[in-house]
This record gives structure tokens, C-alpha cells and sequence, in this order.
């Protein structure tokens, strides 16, 4: 019985949906390292093959695929699927561009990762309550990466109250696990406040750097968002080197 069990687990799409519901999350986590390890080629093809920024695999083939990263479709075509097939499906996201080496947070021998302070709340909040209520988060500013907004699970969950379905990717060559929400995300400057709703991702075990690759750059790491957040929010952001701080005004 346990033979059986540990070649199932060894073979993602081996397990029946029981078999995976029975799993703890340390088994899981396992079983997302296990899928890319032994289709690592196998999704890069997908991926290329479909052009797409999602996918959704089931017992061994591509059921759903989606341009856009955070289509909340999938989480019903899963849920019909699993239903329908009795098998688990795994989402699937896209890679996007590794981060940039240049650093503003303190990351010792001199180097340091540039930062910018957002406020993160619930999406059902007025724009008010996001910076009354919500949590200040001092996060790396990667402008070589495009659309990322990644934080601690634990706050997201925290702040929202909202459950949503695991998806998988990779970041720095290394698998991580995340849920994806439409939150609302808060910049002031001193004179003025601005507000948007976008999708982050909430990544689990956020302080274990062998489940969490966006603490690899910086083991400190409280959040970090791509460049199209500048776009999002409008707004001009200045590094000093010789501070080694960030300064931006909204436009």
C-alpha cells in the first residue's frame, strides 16, 4: 500500500482527486516540486505551444489555457473538472521576467534593492479605509519584471478574509505556490492618496526561502511589485544612491 502511494505521489497526475484532497500541505508542496520536475519540458512546451500565460493540466493533458495570468475562469473550469473526472487539476501560470540584479534594501556588502511603500487592503474597503486599515508594506521595486505584485499569503488571507484556490509557477528557476486576489492597493506622497483594485498573489510559507524564491534576492523581502504598478497608480519614483532611498509623487 504505502509502494503504491509513493509512486502516485512521485506522478502528479497518478493520484485520483480523493488522493489529493487526503494530502496534507507539506505533501502538496512535495507533489508541486514532483509535477515540475518531471515535466519541466513537457509544460515549457505548452506554454510555447499555446501562447499562453495560464494553464490548466488534468491527468496529464491541457484542458484550459488563457492569455491572461489571472483568469478567474479557471477556478470553475477546476472545479467542474474535478467534479466531471474525479482527478486534480493543477493551474498552471507563465513565468515572467527575472528580477533585475540592482538592489535597495539592505542586502549587506554594500548592495541594496529599491523600494517603494504601498498599502494593501481588503477590495471591499472604501479607499479611505485602505490606509486606515490596511498594512504599509515596504516592497522591492523590480522594474525589469512587468506585472508582478507578490505578498505574504498569511497577510492577504488576513486582510481579505478570502479563500481562493492554490495555482503554481516558478521564479528564479524555483517552484513556489500562490493564491491569486483582487485587492486594493494604496500609494500617498505626502499631498495626495491614490487607490487601485488589482490581482496580487499571495505566497505561501512567504518566509521560507525553499518554498518562497522572491526571498532568495532578499531574505528581508516584505513584498514585491513589478513596474506596471507605476503605471497603475501614475507615479514618478526618484532612487538617491547616496541615500539609498526611494522618493515618488503621484501625477
Amino acid at each position: 500500500m504505502k509502494k503504491a502511494r509513493s509512486k502516485a505521489i512521485s506522478d502528479p497526475f497518478a493520484l485520483s482527486l480523493e488522493e489529493y484532497l487526503a494530502l496534507s500541505e507539506e505533501q502538496q508542496w512535495t507533489l508541486t516540486q514532483k509535477l515540475y520536475e518531471r515535466y519541466a519540458e513537457w509544460i515549457r512546451q505548452q506554454f510555447q505551444k499555446t501562447k499562453a500565460a495560464l494553464l490548466v493540466l488534468c491527468d496529464g493533458k491541457v484542458i484550459y489555457s488563457s492569455s491572461d495570468r489571472y483568469d478567474f475562469r479557471a477556478d470553475e473550469v477546476v472545479a467542474q473538472t474535478e467534479q466531471q473526472r474525479k482527478k486534480p487539476c493543477f493551474i498552471l501560470t507563465c513565468p515572467l521576467l527575472v528580477e533585475e540584479t540592482a538592489a535597495w534594501s539592505d542586502l549587506g556588502r554594500g548592495d541594496y534593492y529599491p523600494t517603494v511603500e504601498i498599502f494593501l487592503g481588503a477590495r471591499v474597503w472604501n479607499d479611505s479605509e485602505v490606509f486606515s486599515r490596511g498594512t504599509r508594506i515596504t516592497s522591492d521595486f523590480d522594474t525589469g519584471n512587468p506585472a508582478l505584485a507578490v505578498f505574504d499569503e498569511t497577510l492577504c488571507y488576513r486582510l481579505s478574509g478570502e479563500q481562493r484556490p492554490v495555482r503554481q509557477d516558478v521564479h528564479l528557476g524555483c517552484p513556489y505556490r500562490y493564491r491569486p486576489r483582487l485587492m486594493k492597493v494604496g500609494l500617498e506622497d505626502g499631498r495626495r492618496r491614490r487607490v487601485i483594485e488589482r490581482v496580487v498573489e499571495g505566497v505561501q510559507s512567504w518566509d521560507d526561502p525553499t518554498r518562497n524564491p522572491f526571498k532568495l534576492a532578499n531574505p528581508n523581502r516584505q513584498g514585491f511589485v513589478g513596474r506596471d504598478l507605476m503605471f497603475q497608480l501614475v507615479f514618478q519614483i526618484t532612487l538617491d544612491p547616496q541615500k539609498c532611498q526611494s522618493e515618488w509623487s503621484l501625477l
